[in-house]
């Protein structure tokens, strides 16, 4: 048993020398590879390096929280920039309407007018609210008081002398109606 066991440590004596050389070997192509290379300083340049590393890491991280918080914030706007464009849309609207020369809304007639006017595509242009290219009040008082459906929702002012009604200034035409008969007109004009 002896003479086994004393086989079994010779080969694994030989196996190690076998490593032991084979790691001999490679540590001398290592060294002659990296010849000239100060240990201290390649040591200096890998810490550098790792510090580098973790920084570019942070400042991944960093980024991609300002990103995120960028989107949200450009969400914010895009919506207050939504609202403030419909503010000046239904602002300029009732602003056109309250300022007709010869026309006046009848009662209860602003949101349909409203309604009616944004139909024909209503867009903000550097502030401006502009249906086509015309200005919101140019529209209004040139083209839209012109469309047989307007003629529902405004009456035009009185004028004094009579006319051919009988004296009382009112048009059978422009007489206001109920906002069912207004919107029914409105849509069979369209």
């Amino acid at each position: 048993m002896a003479d086994s066991d004393n086989q079994e440590l010779l080969e694994r004596i030989e196996k190690l020398e076998k490593i032991n050389k084979e790691l001999k070997d490679e540590k001398t192509e290592l060294k002659a590879k990296y010849k000239g290379v100060d240990v201290e300083e390649f040591i200096s340049l890998k810490n550098e390096f790792d510090t580098l590393e973790n920084e570019k890491a942070k400042l991944e991280k960093a980024n991609k929280t300002l990103a995120n918080d960028l989107e949200k914030s450009n969400s914010v706007i895009a919506e207050k920039d939504s609202n403030i464009s419909k503010l000046l849309v239904d602002d300029g609207i009732v602003k056109a309407l309250n300022t007709l020369q010869d026309h006046k809304l009848n009662d209860g007639a602003l949101e349909l007018a409203t309604l009616a006017i944004k139909s024909k595509g209503v867009e903000i242009v550097d502030g401006v609210a502009m249906v086509g290219d015309k200005p919101m009040n140019e529209f209004i008082s040139n083209d839209w008081l012109q469309d047989p459906a307007s003629r529902n929702l405004v009456t035009e002012h009185p004028s004094s002398g009579g006319g051919a009604n009988g004296g009382n200034g009112k048009s059978e035409v422009n007489k206001p109606q109920t906002t069912e008969e207004a919107i029914t007109e409105m849509f069979q004009n369209n």
